[in-house]
């Protein structure tokens, strides 16, 4: 049997690892009283840890494109979650949605000796110049032995490119958009607009290939004037619906391909006085948290967002030993039904 490790030490002094590990370091911040507790817990156990030394095991380097967003956050919930359960820490950076800022984090990231494993979050918009810069990075960092995770992004929209020493954890954007048009298909509706976020978003292409499957799988003709493309956020959903219902009165039901875009979908609704479900249906995607607060409730496709940051930490430390290897994995998607869709005017239900 091992000494009393730094889990028995946190679960002693009624603490985190993290903050354990904080207070057993005289480099990093933790309250008095929290090194006192830690301290005499350490003492009681026979913990044999120095607490003199410096923290060894390295950080777990985190780039966001912003942090006032529920999917981030929840996101981020899970990546620390992760860490603290391995004892160790993060260090966030935001990129601010700009893919510059993103590489040259990255590149930051790589060079750090601090830094042991690095993970990207979020969708993002792929072009060759990014390309090349990422894979020189990645090739650095694999020199360096750091693991880097694509954390809800795929390298190119049909997730053919596979680069060395990079794990893609994403969600099943393309399945999810699949069942989300499916169930307006199966309820009666044949006219169906798509608001979608920016071309060359991977996140936002996947979502329109499953849109574009489901019709077809229907039999539906794919109609590009039932398409409005723009920002991934509330506004461009109240516009592109406004559009929308101004120019083709015969729409029944929208699919927006996230749940913010829903929430601008259906004050244009409102409006433009279309009742939601009785006269338009409509379907998100995310099941953020909010969205069972929408007028009405609103049906979505739920991301277990937490779960892809436990995973995607996991794997950046090397504790993923079941998917030590792979450099593709797709975490599942399912609907959340609400009150946001029914049958089309005039059908039954």
């Amino acid at each position: 049997m091992g000494g009393p490790t730094l889990r028995a030490v946190a679960l002693r002094a009624g603490v985190s690892v993290a903050t354990a590990s904080r207070a057993l370091n005289p480099g990093r911040s933790a309250s008095s009283e929290a090194r006192a507790r830690v301290r005499a817990a350490a003492e009681e156990l026979g913990y044999t840890g120095d607490p003199r030394q410096p923290r060894q095991r390295p950080a777990l380097g985190v780039v966001v494109p912003v942090m006032s967003h529920q999917v981030i956050d929840e996101i981020i919930v899970g990546v620390e979650a992760a860490t603290d359960d391995a004892g160790r820490y993060c260090m966030f950076s935001v990129s601010r949605g700009d893919a510059a800022r993103e590489l040259a984090l990255l590149a930051g990231l790589v060079r750090d000796e601090r830094v042991g494993g690095i993970i990207l979050v979020g969708g993002f918009q792929l072009t060759a110049d990014y390309a090349r810069a990422f894979i020189r990075t990645t090739k650095e960092a694999r020199e360096a032995g750091k693991p880097i995770v694509l954390c809800g992004r795929a390298m190119t929209a049909d997730a053919e490119l596979v680069v060395p020493g990079v794990t893609v954890l994403d969600y099943d954007n393309e399945g999810g958009s699949v069942a989300a048009v499916g169930l307006l298909l199966s309820r009666g509706h044949t006219v169906i607009g798509l608001v979608r976020g920016p071309v060359g978003m991977s996140t936002s292409d996947a979502r329109s290939r499953g849109y574009r499957q489901a019709l077809a799988h229907f039999g539906i003709e794919h109609d590009a004037g039932l398409i409005r493309v723009g920002q991934r956020d509330a506004d461009h959903g109240y516009e592109a619906a406004t559009s929308l219902l101004a120019d083709r009165p015969d729409i029944t039901a929208i699919f927006a391909e996230s749940d913010e875009m829903a929430m601008g979908v259906l004050q244009a609704a409102h409006d433009a006085g279309r009742s939601v479900p009785d006269t338009l249906s409509v379907v998100g995607f995310d099941d953020q948290r909010n969205s069972r607060f929408f007028i009405p409730p609103l049906t979505t496709v739920h991301m277990p967002f937490a779960e892809l940051g436990r995973r995607a930490a996991r794997i950046a430390l090397e504790d993923d030993t079941a998917h030590r290897g792979e450099q593709r994995l797709i975490v599942g998607t399912h609907l959340i039904m609400r009150q946001s869709v029914a049958a089309p005017p005039g059908q039954p239900a």
